[in-house]
This record gives C-alpha cells, sequence and structure tokens, in this order.
C-alpha cells in the first residue's frame, strides 16, 4: 500500500506562517518598547532638567536669604560695636531694620555667653557658652558669617538655625557675638511656595559636611531627634535630585522630585502604548492561528486528494501518476548509475478470466495479485500501472549496491508467485505474465524512457512467454535500443514519404499455380530503407493507432489502388489490399471504399480487400458488421489467414468473402487439398501465401492461385501484366 504523503510541505508552510507571526509580534513589541525607552528618557531628561533649573533658582534664593539675614546681623553689630551700652534690638525692631518674618530671634550676647538682650522675651541669665555658633567666634580669625547646625533655641524653645557675626571692643578684642535665628524653614518657605515641586518633591539645604539645614519637603514636618535631622524625603533611587552650591557661604541646595510625579506622563503613554500594543498581538494572534490552521488544513486536504489521485482505487496502490510521481522524486536523487530499475509486469491471461467468469472475477484477480507482488517487491515501490500492467521500481540502498543482483533476486520471487494457482469461484487458474525490466544505466534517461525500456523488454518477453506458456523475462538491451532508433528513423521517414507523397506502392503478382499471367497484384505501401531497398512499410515500421500512422497509411493505400486502376491502359486489373486486424476493426474502410469509388468511377470486382479471420474471433460483432459495410461497397472480400477449422468455414457460410487466403500453407499435401477442396467447392477461390511443395497437386486446379514473393516487387502493374 502507498505510504501515507510526509506533511513536511505543509507542516513548514504552517510553521513558516507561525515564525513570520512571531517575528512581526517580536519587530512590533521592539519597536513599542524602543519608543517607551526613547519616551522615558525624555520624560527623565526634561524632569531632571527641570530639578537643574529649580536648584539654580533655589541656590540664588538662598544666597539672596543668607545676604539679607547677614545685613541684619551687621546692622547689630555695628550698632552695638559703636555703643554697647546703647544697643536696643526692639527699638531696631521697631525702626524696621528687621522683623519676626525677617528674623524668627535676634539677640546679642556678651563675651561671657550670657544673652544680653533678645527680640524674644526671656527671664534672664540664658548662657549658650557651650554651643558652637558661639565658642567658633572666640577665635580672632574667624570674622565672617557663621551658619550653625540647626540646634534647640533655649529661650526660643524651637529648633533654629543660628547665623552669628563676632562682636568686638575697639581694640579688637572678643566682645560677644550677635546671633540671628531663623526657622528651620525659612530658608525654602518661600521658594517651596512658588516653585512647583509636587506632592514629594522637596527644597533642602546643607552645610558643607552634609548637615541638613532646611528640610523643605512640600506640606511635610520636619522631625528631630538628638539634635539630628532626619528628612521624610524619599530614598535618592525614587528621586529625580539636583545638587548646586550656595556660592559665598558653606552651604548647597538640593532640589529632589519625585520619580513617579515626573514619570506620570511617561506611566499614561506606557499604559496606553502597552494595552494597545497586547490588543494587537492578541487580534494577530488570532490571525495567524486561524491562518496557520487554515493552511494546515488545507495541506491535510491535498494530501488527501494526491493520496486519491495517485492511488489506485482497486488494488490501493500507487496508479499511473502516483508512480510516474515516485519516480520522478527518486531519479534526480541518484548518486550513480546502475542503482535503479523498472520492472514493467504484465498478467498474460487477465482477458481469459474476464470471459470466463465476468469482470468482477478479473477484479477479484488483479486485487490478489496485487497483494502479492506488494509481498513480493516490499520495500520497493509497486504500482497498478494500468489494466493488467503492474510497474515496480527497485533501489539499491547502499550506494557501492549494483542493482543488478536485487533485481534478479525481485525477479525470481515474482516468477514464484506466477507459478502460483489462483482460485476464484472455485475455478483455479495459472497466470502468468511477462516481465520486462530497464535499468537507469545512462544520465540522460529519464521517466518516460525507462518506462517506454521497460515496456518494450516486456514485449520482447512476451513473445517467449506464448511461447513456453510460463512467466518470462527480459532486460532492456542495446539491440533493443538500436532495433527502436532504427523504427524511430524508418517512422519519421514514413511520416516524411507521407507529407512529401513520396510513398510508393508495390505490386506482388497473384497467379494460378501453373500459369506466368498475373491473375491480380497484392498491393502494399512500401518506402526506401536505409540501403535505398523499396521495403513493404508494415516491415520497416510499426503502424498502430498510437503513433497516428494507421489511418494515413490505410488511406494511402485505397487512395492509389483506385487511382492506378483508373488509369491503367488496357483490360482490367485486380488489385489486392491485406488490412491488419486494426486496421479493419479500427478504421472506417467501408466509408473511404465508398467514397473512392465514387470518385475514380472504379470497376465493380477489382478492388479486393483481405481482412483477418482473427479479427471476427476476437471481436465478432464488430466484425461482422464491418465487413458487411465492405462488401455493401461493391468490393470482393477474402478471409486472410484461414486456418480451416470449424469457426473458418461457419465465417464462410455467411456469403461476405469470394476466397479465401492461406498462410501459411500446411506442410503436407493431406492436410492442405482436403481444406482446399472443401473451399472451391462452393465456389470460393483459394490463394496461397507463397507456392509450397505440398500444392503440387492442385497446380490444375482453376480455384487456386498463389502469391508471387519476389526479391524485389513490382512497381508498374502493366509491365508485369504484359510478362
Amino acid at each position: 500500500m502507498p505510504e501515507k504523503f510526509p506533511l513536511k510541505r505543509g507542516d513548514r508552510s504552517t510553521y513558516l506562517i507561525l515564525a513570520v507571526g512571531v517575528l512581526v509580534l517580536a519587530a512590533v513589541w521592539i519597536g513599542v518598547l524602543t519608543r517607551l525607552s526613547v519616551e522615558k528618557t525624555e520624560v527623565l531628561q526634561t524632569a531632571q532638567a527641570k530639578a537643574n533649573v529649580l536648584a539654580d533658582a533655589l541656590a540664588q534664593h538662598v544666597d539672596t536669604t543668607i545676604h539679607d539675614i547677614d545685613v541684619i546681623a551687621l546692622v547689630v553689630k555695628r550698632e552695638y560695636e559703636l555703643n554697647p551700652a546703647s544697643i536696643d534690638l526692639r527699638a531696631l525692631q521697631d525702626e524696621g531694620f528687621f522683623s519676626r518674618a525677617t528674623a524668627a530671634q535676634v539677640s546679642v550676647v556678651d563675651a561671657t555667653g550670657r544673652i544680653l538682650q533678645s527680640t524674644i522675651p526671656y527671664a534672664g541669665g540664658v548662657y549658650i557658652t557651650d554651643r558652637e555658633h558661639f565658642k567658633v567666634h572666640r577665635e580672632p580669625d574667624t570674622r565672617g558669617l557663621y551658619i550653625s547646625k540647626p540646634v534647640l533655641g533655649r529661650v526660643s524653645g524651637k529648633w533654629t538655625i543660628q547665623l552669628t557675626r563676632r562682636l568686638e571692643k575697639k581694640n579688637g578684642d572678643f566682645a560677644g557675638v550677635v546671633v540671628v535665628s531663623e526657622d528651620r524653614r525659612y530658608l525654602t518657605r518661600e521658594f517651596s511656595n512658588v516653585a512647583n515641586l509636587g506632592k514629594s518633591g522637596t527644597a533642602s539645604v546643607f552645610l558643607a559636611d552634609g548637615t541638613m539645614l532646611s528640610d523643605g519637603a512640600s506640606g511635610a514636618e520636619t522631625a528631630m531627634a538628638n539634635g539630628i535631622a532626619k528628612s521624610t524625603r524619599r530614598d535618592l533611587v525614587e528621586q529625580i535630585v539636583a545638587r548646586r552650591p550656595v556660592s559665598g557661604y558653606p552651604l548647597a541646595v538640593e532640589i529632589s522630585l519625585g520619580y513617579a510625579e515626573a514619570m506620570v506622563p511617561y506611566t499614561k503613554m506606557k499604559a496606553l502604548y502597552l494595552t494597545g500594543t497586547a490588543a494587537f498581538s492578541a487580534f494577530f494572534l488570532m490571525f495567524v492561528t486561524a491562518i496557520s490552521v487554515l493552511v494546515h488544513r488545507l495541506s491535510k486536504s491535498r494530501n488527501r486528494l494526491r493520496t486519491f489521485s495517485e492511488t489506485d482505487a482497486l488494488t490501493g496502490l500507487w496508479n499511473r501518476y502516483g508512480l510516474l510521481a515516485r519516480l520522478s522524486e527518486m531519479l534526480p536523487g541518484q548518486v550513480g548509475l546502475n542503482r535503479l530499475a523498472v520492472v514493467y509486469i504484465d498478467l498474460g491471461n487477465l482477458k481469459h478470466v474476464n470471459d470466463t467468469l465476468g469482470h468482477e472475477a478479473g477484479d477479484q484477480l488483479l486485487k490478489k495479485m496485487a497483494a502479492r507482488l506488494q509481498d513480493g517487491v516490499t520495500p520497493n515501490i509497486l504500482g497498478r500501472f494500468g489494466g493488467d500492467e503492474f510497474i515496480a521500481v527497485l533501489r539499491a540502498e547502499d550506494a557501492a549496491q549494483d542493482i543488478y543482483p536485487i533485481t534478479k533476486t525481485v525477479l525470481e520471487k515474482i516468477v514464484d508467485i506466477f507459478e502460483m494457482p489462483v482460485t476464484l469461484r472455485g475455478s483455479i487458474f495459472n497466470i502468468r505474465a511477462s516481465i520486462g525490466v530497464a535499468v537507469h544505466a545512462r544520465t540522460e534517461d529519464g521517466v518516460a524512457t525507462l518506462i517506454r525500456e521497460a515496456d518494450e523488454a516486456m514485449y520482447a518477453a512476451k513473445s517467449q512467454m506464448r511461447a513456453t506458456q510460463k512467466t518470462a523475462w527480459r532486460f532492456y538491451s542495446n539491440e533493443m535500443r538500436e532495433n527502436t532508433r532504427r523504427a524511430v528513423e524508418a517512422e519519421q521517414r514514413l511520416r516524411s514519404a507521407l507529407s512529401e507523397g513520396i510513398l510508393k506502392l508495390a505490386f506482388y503478382p497473384i497467379h494460378r499455380l501453373n500459369e506466368k499471367r498475373a491473375w491480380g497484384f497484392r498491393v502494399v505501401a512500401a518506402i526506401t530503407d536505409d540501403r535505398n531497398r523499396l521495403v513493404p512499410v508494415q516491415d520497416a515500421v510499426p503502424v498502430n493507432k498510437e503513433n497516428g500512422l494507421l489511418g494515413p497509411l490505410t488511406e494511402f493505400a485505397l487512395l492509389q489502388m483506385c487511382a492506378t486502376l483508373t488509369g491503367r491502359q488496357g483490360g482490367p486489373v485486380r488489385l489486392a489490399y491485406r488490412l491488419d486486424r486494426n486496421q479493419f476493426l479500427t478504421i472506417d474502410c467501408a466509408s473511404i471504399v465508398r467514397t473512392l469509388a465514387r470518385e475514380f468511377q472504379v470497376a465493380p470486382g477489382t478492388l479486393v480487400l483481405e481482412v483477418p479471420e482473427s479479427a471476427f474471433l476476437e471481436e465478432p460483432l464488430l466484425a461482422e458488421n464491418r465487413a458487411a459495410a465492405l462488401a455493401s461497397t461493391g468490393v470482393k472480400l477474402m478471409l486472410d489467414g484461414f486456418s480451416g477449422g470449424f469457426a473458418s468455414f461457419a465465417l464462410l457460410e455467411k456469403g461476405l468473402f469470394f476466397g479465401v487466403v492461406i498462410s501459411p500453407p500446411p506442410s503436407t499435401a493431406d492436410i492442405l487439398a482436403p481444406v482446399v477442396e472443401r473451399v472451391t467447392h462452393d465456389g470460393l477461390m483459394v490463394v496461397l501465401e507463397e507456392a509450397h511443395e505440398a500444392a503440387t497437386g492442385l497446380a490444375h486446379h482453376p480455384l487456386v492461385y498463389a502469391v508471387d514473393v519476389l526479391d524485389a516487387p513490382v512497381v508498374e502493374v502493366d509491365g508485369r501484366l504484359s510478362q
């Protein structure tokens, strides 16, 4: 049974579609993710640029604020150093030099660290000797503005930043410090109110050592513990930060923007992109999946259809198209010669089974023989080429292995198969076969050449099978190839002769056994062979329906015969033409003769046609209809190949024939004489294919004639008649 077709081609198509779909989706996602990455970078760059601008602005703001505070300290310093006894902070505050808005507390501390005056009422007796912002000014070289870490005010009771300057006596000795205390948020409060920092953004000020002076988180309070500022701002990983130094002061500012807030536009865009891409991917995957399923189903349907179209319905083997397809696939893959063989098997007596038990029994026979042959040639390919013909394709699997031993082994198995009888409906049949083998021995040989050569070898084996009544096989040989070449050349010459009008008629005299003068002539179409000899067409070229020469040759012969009969000078002459089985049964010779006889005014009885007896035995109804139609045209009919059996004489009783042709004549006079006597008894003539010693006793019989077989046939009728 033919193996199932591999789905490699269909699978490749399905996988290719899926792969392309995955690549498209990958490209789409790569594009989307790349675009999102670019957008993210742009958003981050924009946020960072915003933070940088805000940091620059905050640095400038802090610089201005510190400068304004320093001005307050300088005013108090100047007033105190001019007249320590007359310094009055409340008076300066009332005069507008400073206010609670610009300074949370202004204090004057003497050289002992005791607070002399403060803008905030207090009970007195408060010392800050231990505070860093006091101790630092005891050193004579500390003359600028000092900014302290946040401390808890002993007068205000609040966490503040102390901005101090050194007070000096007129001789330059240390006289104390002026302290301007500011709330920690003072440095950034105004800036935070104006700048858009977002909910989680911060603006902060730091000392050079990293101590945070001001926690500027929007809306956030600063927690203090153990004098250390604890920032509520998020970890830097989640913030976008920009730092700037404050020119002229040991300070730095920091702007921190919330990462999540800064990325809100990107997050929205990302959600939109990912949602859209995911939806597209889902629909695209559904589409690709649907297409893949459809292609897969179409591929399976195509393979099933191919299986049906290339499988023989009766036997389940490969049919003609399947065999040709397998051969076409195998030949290009051959790595050398003599590694592949085509075995052509023809059953010899299937027609006998059909005629005996009917076509259903013939089908059963084909099934049984197919099953046996399949077992015999496995694992090689076997198929039914048509009718009762099978083809096996043998291949050597090993590159170094020759196909001839394999072929002979398979042939022996096939012969053994046909040696086994077949039982059908209780009847036993001995089936024989003729087998032809063609080996792929030439690189130029294709599928058609191998099958044709195997077919020719099979026909050569068929002759042997008919002679021995045993299964026979033949290998296609160079001799067969040469014969084929010659036949092709002869066929081409015949076609050229037909088309160019140079085909000739050859005439073989028919005369009584004891006379020289010709009674008539047997006519054959002849061509000039490669030795420039005139040779009958039927001897040089196989003429049949397949090569398309049967009809044209028949028409030519009948036309030339009518033209010869009409154009001849002198008395009437009879021309006989032998029709073979195919000409008689397949060509409507009656119509041709009727048309030509009317056109050329052929005299009645001058045109004789020899029709084969075998046609009446094989196709009795068709043959009788053909003979009756020919007889109605006025031509004379002779029964060719007369065998002298009961069926032969039964045909003569139909009254269609005026004579018979015996070919070849019987070997003895005892056999020939009774046959001739019985035929001539009814007034029918007998034409012997050639004069024979067995016909010596019939020399004076008036109705017995012979065809004079000459080395070179006569070309002109009149010349022969005159001899």
